[in-house]
């Protein structure tokens, strides 16, 4: 298998641009040829990077990258990072929501934002619905494993689906100590 990394060129604090490399051998990284995939200055008031994932056969890089031809929040590839998609879960939320983590599985992408939303798109990206919550959590981490999307709250409340995503439950969660044991799944 490959490996992908997402970075800014730390040999130039002028080249603040935001590059992809693959490694089939930790060892060792080449920079994808191609140059960047996100021209313009990367910066930490304009852009964040909060993750690359792969699922399903796919990379996903997510974050929020404005003003890169308007908000983008979620790439996917296809190719190793060759080429990549812009997926961003517009006309949902005005702006485009910064993606926080993300969750493929059963044909499903989940998404968390900023603005505290979950987010769902059952046609790979192409549309995106929301998901009401009672309150409002501040979502820490998604994952997917056993045919079930699992979301944790900072406030201690845990959340799965078994549905692709289309409604969830509250469970009870193992651990309360939020303070100084904050919770990820």
């Amino acid at each position: 298998g490959q490996w992908l990394a997402a970075f800014i060129n730390p040999q130039n604090s002028n080249d603040l641009i935001l590059r992809i490399a693959a490694s089939s051998d930790p060892g060792s990284w080449t920079e994808i040829p191609g140059g960047p995939i996100f021209p313009g200055t990367f910066s930490s008031w304009g852009r964040t990077l909060n993750g690359l994932v792969y699922a399903d056969g796919k990379w996903f890089l997510f974050g929020w990258l404005a003003n890169v031809g308007g908000d983008q929040t979620l790439w996917v590839s296809e190719d190793d990072g060759v080429t990549w998609i812009n997926r961003s879960p517009a006309g949902v939320e005005s702006p485009v929501p910064s993606v926080n983590s993300f969750a493929s599985g059963g044909g499903v992408w989940v998404v968390t934002t900023d603005q505290g939303r979950v987010l769902r798109s059952a046609d790979s990206g192409l549309t995106w619905s929301s998901t009401s919550f009672s309150g409002s959590p501040n979502f820490v981490g998604l994952s997917y494993g056993n045919n079930r999307f699992v979301l944790a709250a900072a406030d201690g409340t845990v959340w799965s689906s078994t549905d692709g995503a289309a409604s969830w439950v509250q469970q009870l969660a193992p651990y309360r100590d939020w303070e100084t044991n904050p919770f990820k799944v």
